[in-house]
């Protein structure tokens, strides 16, 4: 695995860490802005370009993972960061 998405992993991986924590406790708005928070940061991390029917595709999943997240009062971490590695790397 090369030194870049290894960097990318670890970026990835602490601003999930953040913004799920951000997330614990908030309502709908909450989870819809740390989605489009997420999404960002994989757009930029993205080492393609994606369309905007791709960023909302995967903003819309992304958003199903932490609401499901949210309704087991724990958000999973690990899958959450590798969905986001597999969606954008």
């Amino acid at each position: 695995m090369s030194l870049d998405i290894r960097i990318k992993q670890a970026v990835i991986g602490t601003a999930l860490r953040h913004q799920l924590k951000n997330l614990s406790g908030s309502q709908e708005r909450g989870t819809e802005r740390v989605c489009r928070n997420l999404i960002d940061l994989g757009v930029t991390l993205c080492s393609r370009s994606l369309s905007a029917d791709e960023q909302d595709r995967l903003y819309r999943e992304l958003f199903t993972l932490l609401q499901q997240s949210e309704h087991n009062e724990t958000a999973d971490h690990e899958m959450i960061c590798r969905w986001m590695i597999s969606a954008f790397m």
